[in-house]
């Protein structure tokens, strides 16, 4: 019954995940304060976190649903790769001291 719970609960996360790495794209996308590849690989992992966690309920579809939680992992590696390394660039038009 715990192992029931916990898949369960990793469904549900990967819901929230998904829903986190939307918005994070579109300002990635909107600004020009990082690439907007990066920006669109966000987007296109939140979907695929959101579209895993509704395929995970169709046991036909979970490795399709798998595989495109593995597509967001690369969104996700590549922002924390880009923050670490260079961080956020400066809004246009600000003072840098």
């Amino acid at each position: 019954m715990l192992a029931a719970l916990s898949a369960a609960a990793w469904q549900a996360g990967a819901l929230f995940f998904g829903l986190w790495l939307i918005p994070m794209g579109l300002f990635a996308v909107s600004t020009a304060r990082m690439p907007r590849v990066l920006g669109w690989a966000l987007i296109v992992g939140g979907v695929g976190y959101v579209l895993s966690a509704l395929l995970a309920a169709v046991p036909m579809l979970a490795p399709l649903g798998e595989a495109l939680a593995y597509l967001a992992s690369v969104g996700e590696l590549w922002i924390i790769g880009y923050l670490l390394s260079i961080g956020i660039r400066p809004a246009r038009g600000a003072l840098t001291s």
